[in-house]
């Protein structure tokens, strides 16, 4: 059986939540491309199936809320904040993808990769009973996941009229980078490392960050 089925049939009777919902179509439409770039990425461990179908409910939790524009802000500060969290660990300077590019952003190096050992050492220890490579593995997939979380989040908060037509202007973009770069900020903190931003930029980033939820 082809992925491409099952995807499809992943929300029961997705043509009526797109009536009474139709900010839906717009989440099912981002999710669909970025779940086809992660499962036809080698060895990726995405259940697609289960992340069109979570990433839907939680958008119907969201749309059923007394504030669905608020709540589709939370839920991608949410998930931005975690996914920041993972994939700065996997980021490569020297690669040629969209971790490269985030690279460039003050604060984050792209250099805690050399430094994953240690890593999961410190901080995601119960993940080692069956091994670093089983344990970087699930890192990955997890790190996968949140990516299309997130997207699910920022498609339907744009739906919602969350965002400014100019991407410069919108506050996404800012808010992104500061979890980026407050993300490994304290991975070097727990690591000892040599830190990038100063501990005023940190406070400041994290302000910042805090302040995206009474932004609106």
């Amino acid at each position: 059986m082809t992925t491409a089925k099952p995807l499809a049939d992943a929300l029961p009777k997705p043509e009526i939540c797109a009536r009474q919902h139709p900010e839906l179509s717009a989440v099912r439409f981002s999710l669909l491309a970025v779940i086809a770039r992660f499962t036809q990425a080698p060895g990726s461990g995405v259940d697609s199936v289960g992340a069109l179908a979570r990433n839907l409910e939680r958008a119907l939790g969201v749309l059923s809320t007394p504030s669905p524009v608020d709540a589709a802000r939370r839920w991608l500060i949410e998930a931005t904040r975690a996914w920041a969290t993972l994939d700065v660990l996997f980021a490569d300077s020297n690669g040629s993808d969209e971790r490269a590019a985030r690279c460039r952003w003050h604060g984050v190096t792209g250099e805690l990769r050399c430094e994953l050992e240690r890593v999961l050492e410190l901080e995601y220890a119960h993940l080692l009973a069956e091994g670093p490579k089983r344990a970087t593995e699930c890192l990955r997939r997890d790190c996968d996941e949140l990516s299309i979380d997130v997207a699910a989040a920022d498609a339907l908060r744009r739906a919602l009229g969350d965002a400014d037509t100019d991407d410069k202007r919108d506050w996404f973009g800012t808010f992104q980078q500061q979890c980026f770069a407050l993300a490994e900020y304290m991975h070097r903190n727990v690591l000892g490392l040599q830190q990038v931003l100063s501990d005023h930029e940190a406070m400041r980033y994290a302000t910042a960050m805090c302040g995206a939820v009474r932004g609106r």
